[in-house]
């Protein structure tokens, strides 16, 4: 029997006692601060997905970035030496 269906059967009966309604109460309390705690712990869930998500998306976006200027710092090196033809043999 569930917590719901046993909360339901104990205040449907008219003389339910004081015990039995203490019961019942901590039973719906029960129930209420379990489901927060399942929906707290999808939310941090989802919270360190993003974060996961956002962190890889940063990592791609810095390694474009560094390869750019690896680039551009190679095509100024290159301009920067004299190239030599060989002597014609």
């Amino acid at each position: 029997m569930g917590i719901f269906s046993k909360t339901a059967s104990i205040m449907r009966r008219g003389g339910a006692s004081g015990q039995a309604r203490r019961e019942a109460h901590a039973a719906r309390a029960q129930a209420h601060a379990d489901r927060a705690q399942a929906e707290r712990a999808e939310v941090e869930e989802k919270v360190a997905q993003e974060q996961a998500a956002a962190l890889a998306d940063a990592s791609r976006q810095d390694e474009a970035h560094q390869e750019a200027e690896l680039e551009k710092l190679a095509w100024k090196e290159s301009e920067a030496v004299p190239w030599r033809r060989p002597p014609d043999a």
